[in-house]
């Protein structure tokens, strides 16, 4: 609590009655505005991380009026972030995140007192401060066991809600406004897929110029076995700026993402480094390791800072972004309209379901449905075309909360910046066919485009529809993978950590009791961890997660989390032999939830 008020004293605020958060650290002042950035903004092949940063821009940015500048924002600023604008002379307060929400807008409301920050920890510690009582969402940590990272619900708490994506928002004395980016528009505009593919390249080369010419000193690029990063990576090396990055992969020498990137640092020349740059402080304990990040972000995700972190000025980048230029949820929810029930909406939604085996209860398979329904059918005001409402889901819900808030947490840190998210990118994914989008031929076209070299390097698995893909481009010949391992990595400096820890003395009572692997149980894991797609860590702690998740149940303090689930699920997940990806991940997410809703 002492961390959460010491923050909330440095928050600016505006209109009384109504309370409006944003880090002060970046906030200045012009005539008749102050503003404020939470995270990292791209515009205009620049990079906006500090209040001088910021400064600097706006100092040559005309601010005609609130509303037009807001909207100009919109249609230019890219990254997760969100800019806080106060108008002297009219007394309104503007949110402007950026135009794809990948930063959350959460709002309390109660009893006349409305709180709204990007930052959820800020709101949720103001809202205990004035003495009122937050409720911990069952139903959205139970969405994060059976969908993974990120569900549709609107935020761990109960009484704190978020918003749809493609608006800013106007704050006066009278009430709270919506506004609709006119950016959106041009979904349903006239398009050519060669003139829109075009703009979205100009747009990423544009976000990676920016990273590249920015004046931090440490920019690390991480780079894995997976599609995003290797296009990523295709763009650095067409602006010939290779030299400005240390590329960083983790994992043991044999997974699969090292096997691929060790092969692509030789062959491409790539300055490596073996730090991540921005990356959970270390901890002897493996509970904190595992379920830290949950708790430093009030329930939303089981990766991220873990609150021993200290300011850094090292730049991370990453591709999470690219998974709106492919079909992530559309393919599985073809056939779909607004019109469908509930339950088929959410079985296709997702692909592990039975109704027979389901990991949900009766009640809450109905409530959760019911819930995903009527998201599916609010995608209705914003798309025409039902085809486009699967991949369009991704967007609006676990989107965000997966990256979007991700990417915010540590831009609070050091600077997070996805080169990769971009409108054009979105729109012309959605404008395409259903069957281009699950191809990746959009993701395809932009790397064959940049370097067809890298698209002769095997993947860790396949990321193409090559049959679909074939029919209108050339085929690129797959060539085996250089074995080689990186001998000389970049010096680079270690950033501060501090000692504190935000899990509760009822969480760090448990610990793991694994002992260190052997040399060829090691590799067993390796292995086992390769076949099935998982880390090596979650096959290694298996037994000591079981054991957790025996004790948390036998706490009896999880009764509605329990009901929430069918007769001993948890049971079985802490004691069974677990052999499938579905089932692994099941345990350490029901561990995490089970955590967080017994503090």
């Amino acid at each position: 609590m002492a961390t959460g008020l010491a923050r909330v004293s440095d928050e600016f605020r505006g209109l009384e009655g109504k309370v409006f958060l944003s880090r002060r650290e970046n906030g200045i002042e012009q005539t008749d505005y102050r503003f404020a950035l939470d995270g990292a903004a791209i515009i205009r092949d620049t990079l906006i991380s500090s209040s001088s940063e910021l400064e600097n821009f706006l100092a040559t940015t005309r601010v005609s009026s609130p509303h037009q500048f807001a909207d100009w924002w919109g249609e230019n600023a890219k990254n997760p972030h969100a800019l806080f604008i106060l108008h002297s002379p009219t007394e309104r307060a503007f949110i402007v995140p950026d135009p794809l929400g990948a930063a959350p807008i959460f709002h309390y409301s109660n009893s006349g007192i409305n709180v709204y920050s990007a930052d959820l920890e800020a709101a949720v510690s103001f809202v205990e401060y004035l003495g009122l009582k937050l409720t911990k969402s069952t139903e959205f940590q139970l969405q994060r066991v059976v969908l993974g990272n990120g569900g549709y619900n609107a935020s761990p708490y109960e009484e704190i809600t978020t918003f749809d994506p493609f608006h800013y928002f106007e704050i006066t004395e009278s009430g709270f406004s919506a506004h609709q980016y006119s950016v959106f528009n041009q979904l349903n505009e006239p398009y050519s897929y060669i003139g829109e593919m075009t703009r979205l390249r100009q747009d990423l080369l544009s976000s990676v110029r920016a990273v590249a010419n920015s004046g931090k000193n440490v920019k690390i690029s991480h780079i894995t076995g997976g599609f995003d990063s290797r296009l990523l990576l295709s763009l650095i090396l067409e602006l010939d700026a290779k030299d400005e990055f240390d590329f960083f992969c983790s994992g043991p020498v044999g997974a699969a993402d090292r096997i691929v990137a060790d092969s692509i640092t030789r062959q491409f020349g790539l300055s490596r480094t073996n730090k991540a740059g921005l990356s959970p402080g270390p901890t002897d304990s493996r509970i904190e390791q595992l379920f830290a990040p949950l708790f430093f972000s009030h329930g939303i995700s089981a990766t991220g800072p873990n609150g021993r972190e200290e300011k850094s000025g090292i730049l991370a980048v990453g591709g999470g972004y690219g998974g709106l230029l492919r079909s992530t949820f559309g393919a599985r929810m073809q056939g779909l309209s607004t019109e469908s029930p509930a339950q088929h909406v959410f079985s296709k939604f997702d692909p592990y379901y039975k109704h027979d085996s389901s990991i949900l209860s009766d009640a809450s398979l109905s409530k959760i449905s019911e819930s995903l329904r009527y998201e599916w059918q609010k995608l209705g005001r914003f798309y025409n075309d039902p085809s486009q409402f699967g991949d369009a889901l991704y967007l609006h819900i676990r989107n965000k909360y997966h990256f979007g808030y991700n990417a915010m947490q540590w831009s609070r840190i050091g600077t997070r910046v996805d080169p990769l998210y971009s409108v054009n990118g979105y729109f012309l994914s959605l404008r395409s066919t259903p069957e281009v989008r699950a191809s990746n031929q959009i993701g395809y076209d932009l790397l064959a485009a940049a370097s067809t070299k890298l698209l002769e390097i095997p993947f860790d698995k396949p990321k193409f529809d090559h049959e679909l893909i074939s029919r209108s481009r050339p085929t690129i010949a797959t060539k085996s993978t250089m074995k080689w391992t990186p001998e000389v990595y970049s010096n680079i400096d270690n950033p501060a950590f501090n000692n504190s820890s935000v899990l509760p003395q009822s969480v760090l009572k448990y610990s793991f009791t694994d002992s260190p692997a052997s040399p060829s149980l090691r590799k067993k894991f390796i292995e086992k961890a390769n076949k099935i797609g998982l880390n090596y860590w979650q096959i290694a702690n298996m037994g000591s997660a079981q054991g957790i998740l025996s004790q948390a149940i036998l706490s009896g303090n999880l009764d509605d989390f329990q009901r929430s689930l069918p007769p001993n699920f948890l049971h079985k997940l802490a004691t069974k032999e677990l052999v499938t990806r579905v089932e692994i991940r099941n345990l350490y997410s029901a561990l995490g939830a089970a955590l967080w809703l017994n503090d």
